[in-house]
């Protein structure tokens, strides 16, 4: 898939540092003359954008992506439906994958649920260091929790968990999730709710009266 000279992804790019190398000396990129290469710094999803999003590629930041997925939760009866779902859809994926050892560390197995909890925090620290530590802790707990239930147990967690999240924006919010546009924000769920209880802006402004 190309980027149009016209596409605002292409401003982004062509401010970034670019380093040319003749094909000729590479052994492996096929003959087509100079290949750009670009050097990404401080990326906030630059890639993960352009993976899940709509297939152009742009700076996403916390604010942005929190406000967004914000505007598809807005009634307290969807927002309450998340506290629920999210936590039990977190711990069901966690306790399937803890079935699924991949590597012994140290007399520990490493699962799959180690390698998504890794996967995960590495995306939250392009977000913001807050969500990175809060969701490790979080993520942690629900990853032992998982384990002590078992992967049958986890199944039908998963699934409930998204039979309430279904019920919140069918019955309360009336619009469809917020994923469906941009996947995105699937990662983005687990952070809008560690955002409402410990850094929302109407939190803060409460405490402060």
């Amino acid at each position: 898939m190309g980027i149009a000279r016209g596409d605002p992804a292409w401003k982004t790019m062509s401010c970034l540092p670019v380093f040319s190398v003749p094909s000729g000396q590479t052994g492996i990129l096929p003959d087509e003359g100079l290949h750009t290469f670009f050097l990404v710094r401080r990326s906030r999803l630059l890639i993960l954008a352009y993976l899940f999003g709509s297939g152009r590629l742009e700076m996403a930041k916390a604010d942005e992506l929190l406000a967004e997925y914000g505007a598809y939760h807005r009634t307290r009866g969807n927002i309450a439906c998340h506290f629920v779902g999210i936590p039990l859809i977190i711990l069901g994926l966690l306790a399937s994958l803890a079935s699924l050892p991949i590597v012994e560390l140290g007399g520990m197995t490493v699962t799959g649920a180690e390698v998504l909890i890794l996967i995960g925090t590495i995306v939250y620290l392009t977000l913001d260091i807050r969500f990175a530590i809060g969701m490790l802790a979080i993520t942690a707990a629900l990853d032992l929790a998982g384990r002590a239930i078992g992967w049958k147990v986890g199944l039908a967690t998963f699934v409930i968990g998204w039979v309430i999240q279904g019920i919140g924006h069918a019955v309360f919010e009336k619009r469809s999730p917020a994923f469906l546009k941009n996947l995105i924000h699937l990662l983005v769920g687990p952070a809008f709710l560690l955002n409402e209880v410990f850094f929302s802006p109407r939190r803060r402004a409460k405490e402060s009266q």
